[in-house]
C-alpha cells in the first residue's frame, strides 16, 4: 500500500518512545499490505481494528496506550494516517 502521512506515526513516537517500535512495526506492515477489500484488513488486525460507521479505521495499540486512525482506499492501494493519540 502507499502510505500518506507516514510523519504522523514518527512525531507521535517522538514524544513516546514506548511507542516508537509498536508504530514502526504498524507502519511496515501497512506499507507491505496488499488489501484488496475491507475482510483483508480486518483478517490482518483482528480485534486491534474497529471500523467507524465514517469508514475511518481505528487501531487500538493498547499496550502502547495510543490509537492509530486511518483511512483505506483499497481500489487505489492507499492508505493515509489520519491521527495517533493516546488512550
Amino acid at each position: 500500500m502507499n502510505v500518506i502521512g507516514a510523519n504522523v506515526l514518527s512525531e507521535y513516537g517522538a514524544k513516546h518512545p514506548k511507542a516508537l517500535p509498536t508504530l514502526q512495526a504498524l507502519y511496515a506492515l501497512i506499507s507491505q499490505a496488499n488489501w484488496a477489500e475491507r475482510a483483508d484488513v480486518e483478517h490482518d488486525f483482528g480485534e486491534l481494528a474497529r471500523f467507524r460507521e465514517d469508514g475511518r479505521l481505528e487501531i487500538v495499540l493498547s499496550e502502547t496506550g495510543c490509537c492509530v486512525t486511518l483511512r483505506i482506499h483499497c481500489g487505489l492501494s492507499v492508505v493515509r494516517i489520519l491521527a495517533a493519540m493516546g488512550l
